[in-house]
């Protein structure tokens, strides 16, 4: 069509702004699996020390591609690859909440 869009960290200056995939997050996503993340996000950030929260952190902020990919089309695609990372984050939210109403 006449344009050629890049797909590596050399070309960041993309056809998307950076709040998209912040924005597909939130509105791609079931609003309590939205609330168990934010509760795991909280958990895993005051774990932060610990290994498997340290990588659950690197998971989410690093191998995300969609955070470089900032075209549509890309960003949607790579957008998937962050999706088990949040599920894990809610899970350890979801247990968290548990927790809470387990308590007397």
């Amino acid at each position: 069509m006449g344009h050629f869009y890049f797909n590596d960290v050399a070309h960041l200056r993309g056809e998307c702004r950076s709040i998209f995939n912040l924005l597909m997050l939130a509105i791609k996503t079931p609003l309590p699996v939205l609330v168990a993340l934010g509760v795991g996000l909280v958990e895993v950030v005051r774990r932060r020390k610990e290994a498997g929260a340290s990588f659950l952190i690197l998971m989410f902020l690093f191998w995300n591609r969609s955070l470089l990919a900032r075209q549509l089309e890309n960003g949607l695609r790579w957008m998937l690859s962050w999706m088990p990372t949040v599920y894990i984050i809610a899970a350890i939210g979801l247990v968290k909440i548990f927790s809470w109403t387990r308590e007397p």
